[in-house]
């Protein structure tokens, strides 16, 4: 099980999203990196306001199993989104000591060296796709679009997020396969048909965009971990092995109750809203949470 350091992010959590744009060439960047999958900009765009999209991504990076925080550290400082401020703080912070288990659950799909080097050169297919016009009328001949998909790509109007749009269609082998045709019969884009081909790729690569793929688990929510390191915090304290009476306020009966809610809560793989309504009642009544 990978020993991450995801908590680290939390330290500047409000900041990232309230101070930064994520969803556009860092998204790209991280995408090209494998650290994040094309498909998650659907879930990241869905959200209506710029803080709500940044929030998004921090909790997508949260449940990678690997070391985000370094990850996103590394395509901040090539962006120009982020201020050298919020950048050196971040860097004062890159090695801690500080870690946190996470764990993630891979969803069974299947990627192939067609999807590592779409998502390898995203940034670059971003950056240096040309007349997209004539690469849309190809797929849409071919079967890959439909008549309806030109309308919903070219909304923007703005090149770069209409090869955003574009490349988000090129979902299987077989459209992989289609747009590498396309391109290459378009004399301005041909050279990315190259560029493409010549991308290498290595296990850890599909490795890395399969894990991707997770699914979001109780243990790898910030609350739950705030949990976990209150009841770490206090470890030196006494905490009585019997429960407290009711309207006992100390903090000994205050971390009991954490405790408790605590050792449940890790033997849990989900949680209803019956159950949730009792913890969050719990955690409210301790009065030094």
């Amino acid at each position: 099980m990978p020993t991450n350091v995801h908590h680290k992010l939390y330290h500047f959590y409000d900041q990232i999203i309230q101070d930064t744009i994520l969803d556009n060439e860092v998204l790209d960047l991280l995408i090209s990196r494998c650290i994040l999958r094309k498909e998650d900009r659907a879930e990241i765009e869905h959200h209506p306001r710029q803080s709500d999209r940044n929030k998004c991504i921090l909790d997508l990076l949260i449940q990678r199993p690997e070391d985000a925080y370094n990850d996103l550290l590394d395509v901040l400082m090539e962006s120009s989104s982020c201020s050298k401020h919020l950048i050196d703080c971040m860097k004062s912070q890159q090695f801690s000591n500080l870690t946190v288990v996470s764990q993630s659950k891979v969803k069974s799909c299947i990627t192939g060296f067609h999807s590592v080097r779409l998502q390898k050169n995203y940034y670059h297919l971003v950056q240096n796709l040309f007349d997209t016009e004539s690469l849309i009328d190809s797929l849409i001949t071919k079967g890959v679009l439909n008549p309806d998909d030109r309308e919903e790509i070219n909304t923007s109007g703005v090149q770069a997020k209409i090869n955003r749009k574009l490349l988000d269609h090129i979902r299987s082998k077989e459209d992989y396969q289609f747009f590498l045709e396309a391109l290459n019969d378009d004399p301005m884009n041909t050279k990315l048909v190259s560029d493409l081909a010549s991308c290498d790729v290595k296990q850890d690569d599909l490795k890395l965009l399969q894990a991707g793929a997770t699914v979001p688990q109780l243990a790898n929510r910030p609350g739950f971990q705030t949990l976990v390191t209150l009841v770490c915090m206090f470890k030196e304290i006494q905490i009585s092995n019997t429960e407290p009476e009711s309207h006992d306020t100390s903090l000994s009966a205050d971390l009991y109750r954490l405790q408790s809610m605590y050792k449940k809560i890790i033997k849990m793989s989900s949680m209803d809203l019956h159950q949730y309504q009792q913890f969050v009642q719990t955690a409210n009544e301790v009065r030094y949470l």
